[in-house]
């Protein structure tokens, strides 16, 4: 068991941290979870680590899942929160639902707006996202 769980951490640990050449090696089951119920593409969408999550979504990645954890966030969630706009792009281009909400009531739209990612906020507008379009920061982001 004590090995298993250690591929686990390691797992987890390159999705954290970008690592694809290690990701690689340890892709098994791309939707597990750590204690705090975080998961490797929440991890890598949250960090800005890209080609971790193509690679993480090539292999079967739930990108509609949400970590049970804090507030409760899928990777397109934690992407926008963080300004990764190439990472919102992919995970927009592979069907991520941009209007899921966290357990505070946040969409992608809205966490984006409120940390200033501009860029963000006004790609998930261009696709179509309606939602909390009467919110002062959001139109101004828009515009």
């Amino acid at each position: 068991m004590e090995g298993k769980d250690s591929r686990k951490v390691d797992f987890l640990e390159c999705c954290k941290t970008g690592n694809v050449t290690g990701l690689i090696a340890l892709l098994a089951d791309v939707d597990q979870t750590d204690k705090s119920k975080s998961f490797g593409l929440l991890l890598a969408a949250t960090n800005g680590h890209l080609e971790c999550v193509k690679k993480l979504i090539s292999h079967g990645a739930n990108i509609h899942q949400k970590n049970k954890g804090i507030h409760c966030r899928t990777a397109i969630m934690s992407a926008s929160e963080g300004g990764y706009f190439n990472t919102v792009c992919y995970l927009l281009s592979h069907s991520a639902n941009m209007n899921d909400i966290d357990e505070n009531g946040f969409t992608a739209l809205l966490l984006a707006a409120k940390e200033g990612h501009v860029d963000c906020v006004a790609e998930l507008i261009s696709k179509g996202i309606v939602k909390h379009l009467n919110f002062p920061y959001i139109r101004e982001a828009a515009t």
